[in-house]
């Protein structure tokens, strides 16, 4: 008995690239901060939303004196915090796939802008108090990692260390 004719060809092989959000070369650390980055980017987005329903007029979150004292300083505030919270989420995926320019240089803009938005909070608004000072040691700790413990990590070209 012939066994090719009984038995049928075999289906070609697909090879498929596997999709991986996390690079398996990602240290710890930097998983850790990436979770960090998601965390304080929900809570930021979920600033954003409750500082722009409270200067609208319209829900009476504010008396209305008080919504007619906002002017652009309260409004340059809002957008500084939304770039922060675009900036910190996007460069937390780029944490995770160890992309230079998603996660080291985003990581680096995140910590910049949070820096000058405590900073023009306490100019502009000339308010500073512990909840400004709650929000500070995160960006810090972030450029401290990003450019020091965590540097030789987003210095790869192609899987292989610059030096």
């Amino acid at each position: 008995m012939n066994d090719s004719a009984t038995t049928s060809p075999t289906a070609p092989v697909i090879k498929t690239r596997r999709f991986r959000i996390v690079n398996p070369d990602c240290p710890l650390g930097l998983r850790i901060m990436a979770i960090a980055n998601f965390v304080i980017g929900a809570l930021g987005a979920g600033a954003v939303i409750a500082i722009g329903v409270a200067q609208d007029g319209r829900y009476g979150v504010l008396p209305p004196r008080e919504v007619q004292a906002i002017d652009w300083r309260h409004y340059l505030m809002v957008l500084m915090r939304l770039a922060c919270v675009m900036t910190i989420i996007f460069s937390g995926v780029g944490y995770l796939r160890l992309r230079r320019l998603q996660g080291w240089v985003l990581g680096n803009l995140y910590a910049c802008i949070a820096l000058t938005n405590t900073l023009l909070y306490a100019l502009l608004l000339k308010e500073f108090g512990t909840s400004s000072l709650l929000w500070l040691p995160y960006p810090v700790l972030t450029l401290f990692f990003l450019n020091t413990t965590y540097l030789k990590a987003f210095s790869t070209s192609l899987g292989k260390p610059t030096e």
